[in-house]
C-alpha cells in the first residue's frame, strides 16, 4: 500500500536533479563554493554531474532546502507587463472593494493585499503558488506575485498588470465582479492592430518608438517583422528558423527605423519599405533605445511586442534603465531593472504613448463606405 502521508524530507536525487538541471542559475561556479564551504576542494576539470552528486549526499538541514530551491527558481527578470483601461467613473473605495471580494472567493487560495498609495492610485499584491510537474521535484511548485496596478483617471481606470495566465485571469474576474455589481458591461480599451493594415501596423512600432515625448531614439536593437503570408504552422517554429527572407526583411527594416530617427523621412514611403511591403512584410516587435532630452538625461531601453503577432493583440511590453552619472555625465555599461517609481513612469510614457499613436492612425484612415 502507497505510503500517503506527507514527506518532510527531500531524498539525495531530488537535491542532485534540482541543482544538475537550473544550469543557468546553479552554475558550476556556485557548486564549486558550494563544495568549499564543506571543506572539500573540486578541480577545475570536475564534471558538472560529479560535483551535483557530491554535494547531494552531504547533510542538509532544513534551511539549506530552501536556499537551494530558491536560488533554482527562474525570476521574473524576463516578464513583460500589459495593460488595459476600463471606461467607467470608478473610485478607490470601489477598486478594494471588488478587490477584496476576489480575495474572498476566487483568490482564497492566494495571498492577496491591497495598499492605497494615493487617493488615484492602488496597488494590488496577490501571492500564488505555480505548479510544473514537468520539472524536477523540488521545483515543480514555485511561489510567485502578481502586482496589479489601478489609476483612476477622469473617464475611468487603466489597469497594468502581469501579461501571463494570473495576471489576465485576475484582471479577467476582477471585470467580471465589477459588471455584476454595476449591472452593466464594462467598455474596454486595450492596445490591438488587428483592424489595421500590414502598413498601419509598422507605422504604429514606428510612431511608438520616434514620438515618445521627453526621450529621444538612439538606435533599434532588436526587431520581429512577420507577413500575412504565414501560416499557423510557420507562427511555432523558433525565431532560429527564420528564413532567410524573413532575416533580410528584418535587417533592412531595422536600418530602415535607424534611419527615421537620424534624418526625419517617413520610412513608409521610401523605395525599401515599399518592396516590403510589397511583400507582406510588417514589424511584429521591436526593441530600442533612448535616451532622455531633459534632465537627468537617462537612458532607457524599451522593448514592445504582441503576443499574437498575426491578429495584432496581446500588447505586451518591458523598460530597463541607465542611470547617467552627474560627476562623469556617462553610462553604465549594462541596462538595469528599474526601481518601482521609475518604472511606473517609464511604462506610463510607453502606454500613453501607444494609445495615442494608435488613435492618431486610426483617425487618419480613409472612412471607407458604410462606415461612419
Amino acid at each position: 500500500m502507497q505510503d500517503k502521508r506527507p514527506r518532510l524530507f527531500a531524498t539525495d536525487k531530488e537535491l542532485y536533479d534540482l541543482m544538475y538541471s537550473a544550469k543557468q542559475r546553479i552554475t558550476d561556479g556556485v557548486l564549486h563554493r558550494a563544495t568549499r564551504e564543506r571543506g572539500v576542494f573540486f578541480g577545475a576539470s570536475t564534471t558538472r554531474a560529479d560535483l551535483a552528486d557530491y554535494i547531494s549526499m552531504t547533510i542538509h538541514d532544513l534551511q539549506d532546502v530552501v536556499e537551494l530551491v530558491k536560488d533554482a527558481e527562474p525570476g521574473t527578470r524576463g516578464e513583460r507587463t500589459s495593460s488595459l483601461a476600463l471606461k467607467m467613473k470608478l473610485d478607490v473605495a470601489e477598486i478594494k472593494e471588488v478587490m477584496k471580494e476576489y480575495a474572498d472567493t476566487d483568490g482564497r487560495g492566494d495571498n492577496v493585499s491591497v495598499q492605497q498609495k494615493t487617493s488615484e492610485a492602488l496597488t494590488a499584491s496577490v501571492a500564488y503558488s505555480e505548479f510544473d510537474l514537468s520539472r524536477t521535484t523540488l521545483a515543480q511548485r514555485q511561489d510567485r506575485v502578481a502586482t496589479l496596478d489601478f489609476k483612476v483617471e477622469d473617464d475611468g481606470i487603466v489597469i497594468r498588470y502581469p501579461a501571463n495566465d494570473k495576471g489576465r485571469e485576475i484582471v479577467d474576474i476582477f471585470i467580471e465582479k465589477l459588471e455584476s455589481k454595476k449591472k452593466s458591461q464594462l467598455q474596454q480599451e486595450r492596445v490591438a492592430v488587428e483592424d489595421l493594415s500590414p502598413e498601419d501596423r509598422t507605422r504604429f512600432f514606428v510612431n511608438l518608438v520616434t514620438r515618445m515625448s521627453g526621450f529621444r531614439l538612439d538606435t533599434v536593437t532588436k526587431l520581429k517583422v512577420s507577413s500575412a503570408s504565414i501560416s499557423e504552422d510557420d507562427l511555432e517554429l523558433d525565431d532560429d528558423d527564420d528564413t532567410a527572407e524573413k532575416d533580410v526583411a528584418k535587417s533592412e527594416m531595422i536600418n530602415l527605423v535607424k534611419n527615421v530617427a537620424l534624418t526625419g523621412n517617413d520610412l513608409l514611403v521610401s523605395k525599401q519599405y515599399k518592396q516590403m511591403e510589397e511583400d507582406g512584410f510588417f514589424i511584429t516587435a521591436i526593441k530600442w533605445e533612448a535616451t532622455q532630452t531633459v534632465h537627468p538625461f537617462d537612458k532607457a531601453e524599451f522593448e514592445a511586442l504582441f503576443e499574437n503577432p498575426q491578429e495584432g493583440t496581446g500588447f505586451q511590453y518591458r523598460a530597463r534603465h541607465s542611470r547617467r552619472s552627474e560627476r562623469t555625465g556617462s553610462y553604465p555599461h549594462n541596462f538595469k531593472l528599474p526601481d518601482d517609481a521609475i518604472k511606473k513612469v517609464l511604462f506610463s510614457l510607453l502606454e500613453q504613448t501607444a494609445r495615442t499613436v494608435l488613435a492618431d492612425i486610426r483617425s487618419s484612415r480613409p472612412i471607407a463606405k458604410g462606415e461612419k
